[in-house]
């Protein structure tokens, strides 16, 4: 009886040490629905204004994209790694934080898989996939850089403007659209 007791014990204070942990910011929660590839999750954490971009990111994650490319753009994009820093506080509806971000440099990739596939005939899916199994995207494509990256407040929430104008580094950084067009396309 005791030890039931002492079991019932730990896990209640297991339960409520989680339960007091850090509630993540729609920044931190963004960066892992990309790394997904969840088109849906990642569009809660954006502001209403950025509507226009994230629907065509939805509609292409759920129609154009196969399944085999969804898993090559997940393992694209799940070599992203990031450190939350500072959060600056509210005024006027609007704060920032800066997040430390290593991610491959998807302008870069995306240009050297294009050259690739006019020589081989080869898809997108099938360049990139090779580029991440050899290992040349992790050692030729990453980059580091610190992203100060603004939050608005809208209906009660944080979100993230997802707009070239509010965020250009978050937005072009990511070149989200732009992959999952590239290969839909090829």
């Amino acid at each position: 009886m005791k030890r039931l007791l002492s079991v019932c014990l730990v896990l209640c204070f297991m339960v409520s040490f989680s339960a007091c942990g850090a509630k993540m910011t729609p920044v931190e929660e963004a960066l892992i629905a990309v790394k997904a590839l969840d088109a849906e999750a990642f569009s809660a954490c954006m502001t209403s204004d950025s509507e226009t971009a994230l629907s065509r990111i939805v509609s292409t994650v759920k129609t154009d994209i196969s399944e085999e490319e969804r898993a090559t753009l997940q393992s694209l994009y799940g070599l992203i790694r990031y450190t939350m820093g500072e959060e600056s506080e509210a005024m006027n509806g609007a704060k920032t934080v800066k997040v430390t971000v290593k991610l491959p440099d998807m302008v870069r990739v995306r240009t050297l898989a294009e050259k690739k596939i006019l020589v081989s005939a080869e898809t997108a899916n099938a360049v990139v996939s090779e580029m991440l199994t050899s290992g040349e995207i992790e050692q030729n494509y990453m980059l580091e850089t610190v992203w100060e990256i603004k939050m608005t407040e809208e209906d009660g929430k944080w979100l993230i403007p997802y707009t070239d104008k509010a965020n250009d580094a978050f937005a072009s950084g990511l070149y989200l659209l732009e992959m999952l067009t590239f290969f839909a396309q090829h």
